[in-house]
């Protein structure tokens, strides 16, 4: 769906309406799920990535907020740094790290050289991927409180 195609245009006023005429407490659900929809219409799978971002440091900060020694709370940090990172790593470097192995084979004279993945990059996969993390990072320096619920919101 793009933002000049009747599908968006139909979202955005149902989505409007809906918004202005519901109680608050579902405002950010509303949003959420409008915001999900938008991301499906391109590709479903790349929403997964997303949710999964999403959901492994929503708990790995409920974690970090409930552990007890900072041992816990790191661990649990590098577990939401690393497991969020692997799919920006591979979706949006991998070619580059496939094409600097071959530029360093070529300089060692070797003939081997490895493919180009054929690998689609999902829209905004840097920005989703940083706030996520810098949740867990807020949450780990205390900078932000943890969210007991997934959908709420500060306004």
């Amino acid at each position: 769906m793009l933002f000049n195609s009747w599908e968006f245009i139909g979202l955005f006023v149902v989505t409007s309406i809906l918004y202005f005429n519901i109680p608050h407490k579902y405002k950010a659900l509303l949003l959420l799920i409008s915001s999900y929809i938008f991301y499906i219409s391109w590709r479903w799978d790349f929403a997964l990535v997303m949710l999964g971002v999403t959901l492994i440091n929503y708990y790995r900060g409920l974690k970090i907020h409930y552990s007890k020694t900072i041992k816990k709370k790191q661990y649990y940090l590098w577990f939401a740094l690393v497991t969020s990172l692997i799919p920006l790593l591979y979706l949006k470097y991998s070619n580059f790290f496939i094409a600097n192995a071959n530029h360093i084979s070529q300089i060692f004279g070797s003939d081997k050289s490895f493919s180009a993945l054929d690998v689609i990059l999902p829209v905004g996969i840097s920005f989703f991927t940083f706030q996520a993390l810098s949740y867990s990072l807020d949450v780990f320096y205390n900078k932000t409180k943890v969210k007991k619920n997934i959908i709420a919101t500060n306004y």
